[in-house]
């Protein structure tokens, strides 16, 4: 008997639209507000902070009791070995402010075109995971990378610059994200190519090398996990 062989039968295109399913069909409300649960919710959360607290900063955070209040939630690099508990917490917390317009809008067309494509195919808690594991592993690699850089040339600019600023905002999170969507689609090197090149020019002109970094470690590492989260996905299925 012939054996039969497998087909692939993700797309070559794994985005959506964001009131689509998987077979690009529009969705009532009800089952839209439950499938993109944790990107609806990020956004509205984000949006709201800005509302209620404006803008953060990297730098000034004495400026005002804003200011204050969503420094005091960031990623500081130095806090990783001096205070490693503030560090770990602020996985959690620093991601839901923004330190400018360009900043939240950056990363809200990211939620909208890449997240919520990814949490409609493979779940809300594959998403929550990836985000929060990936914010975690990028921060505590470039922290570490950081600090003992600065313990080794003090007077190098570049980590001066890390070791005096914050980080805040949820571009890690959503670049872990796309390195796992990549692999939703039959030829994951479709998405991942024009997304690599896109943050090596966005490194060059518009953000910090630190940050950049941290970008490119999230989508390596959403890379590697998003590969077993749709082998167990697929054989769930």
């Amino acid at each position: 008997m012939a054996r039969q062989t497998e087909v692939d039968a993700r797309p070559i295109n794994p985005l959506l639209w964001l009131w689509q399913d998987e077979e690009h069909s529009n969705l009532a409300l009800k089952p839209w507000l439950i499938s993109r649960g944790f990107t609806l919710s990020f956004l509205a959360v984000s949006w709201l902070s800005i509302a209620i607290l404006g803008f953060g900063s990297s730098w000034n955070c004495s400026e005002s009791w804003q200011n204050e209040l969503i420094c005091s939630a960031a990623i500081y690099a130095n806090n990783i070995f001096t205070e490693p508990h503030a560090f770990i917490f602020s996985w959690f917390t620093g991601v839901w402010f923004s330190n400018g317009l360009d900043h939240i809008i950056y990363v809200t067309c990211g939620f909208v075109i890449f997240v919520q494509s990814y949490e409609r195919r493979m779940g809300i808690k594959n998403t929550v995971f990836l985000f929060f594991t990936g914010t975690a592993v990028a921060s505590s690699i470039i922290a570490v990378g950081i600090n003992y850089g600065y313990a080794a040339y003090p007077s190098d600019e570049l980590f001066i610059t890390g070791m005096s600023r914050n980080w805040m905002g949820g571009s890690v999170g959503m670049f872990t994200i796309i390195g796992a969507l990549s692999h939703c689609s039959r030829r994951p090197l479709v998405l991942l190519i024009p997304v690599i090149l896109f943050e090596i020019w966005n490194g060059q002109t518009n953000i910090s090398l630190l940050t950049s970094s941290a970008h490119m470690v999230a989508i390596t590492y959403g890379y590697a996990a998003g590969y077993y989260l749709q082998r167990n996905h697929a054989n769930q299925e």
